[in-house]
C-alpha cells in the first residue's frame, strides 16, 4: 500500500465504466448524489495520511468528489495548510477553490466520460 494505491481506492466506484446515474444506491466510496430518494448526499472530501519515521505527509483534496480532486499535501509544521483561497460559504463564491471545482465536478457528473481527459495527469 502507497499513497497513490489509496488515492485509487477513495475514487473507486466499484465500475469500470462508471455513470453516476447509472445506480441506485450509495454504494461506492467515492460517492456522488443523485436522486433525492437513496443519493441524496455525496463525499465531501477525502484524506490521506501517510505516516514515516522521520515525518509524516497528510493528503487531502479539500473538495468533494475525490474522483475529480487533487490531493494536496499538508504539514502539521509552521505553514500548516498550502494556500486553498478565500473560505467557502454556502452560496457560490468563484473565488474559492470549494466553489471553483464544484463547478468542475457538477459538469463532469453530466457526461462522466469526460473525466479520463485529466485523470492520468493528476495526483
Amino acid at each position: 500500500m502507497d499513497v497513490s494505491y489509496a488515492f485509487k481506492i477513495l475514487r473507486n466506484h466499484k465500475q469500470k465504466n462508471y455513470d453516476p446515474a447509472s445506480h441506485f444506491l450509495l454504494d461506492s466510496v467515492c460517492a456522488h448524489a443523485g436522486n433525492g430518494l437513496t443519493r441524496n448526499s455525496s463525499t465531501t472530501g477525502s484524506l490521506v495520511a501517510h505516516l514515516a519515521a522521520d515525518s509524516n505527509t497528510f493528503w487531502a483534496t479539500g473538495t468533494a468528489g475525490t474522483c475529480t480532486g487533487i490531493f494536496k499535501p499538508i504539514w502539521l509544521a509552521q505553514e500548516i495548510l498550502p494556500e486553498l483561497g478565500s473560505i467557502p460559504k454556502g452560496i457560490y463564491n468563484p473565488e474559492t477553490l470549494w466553489w471553483q471545482h464544484e463547478k468542475l465536478h457538477r459538469s463532469i457528473l453530466k457526461d462522466y466520460s469526460k473525466v479520463s481527459l485529466y485523470q492520468e495527469n493528476r495526483n
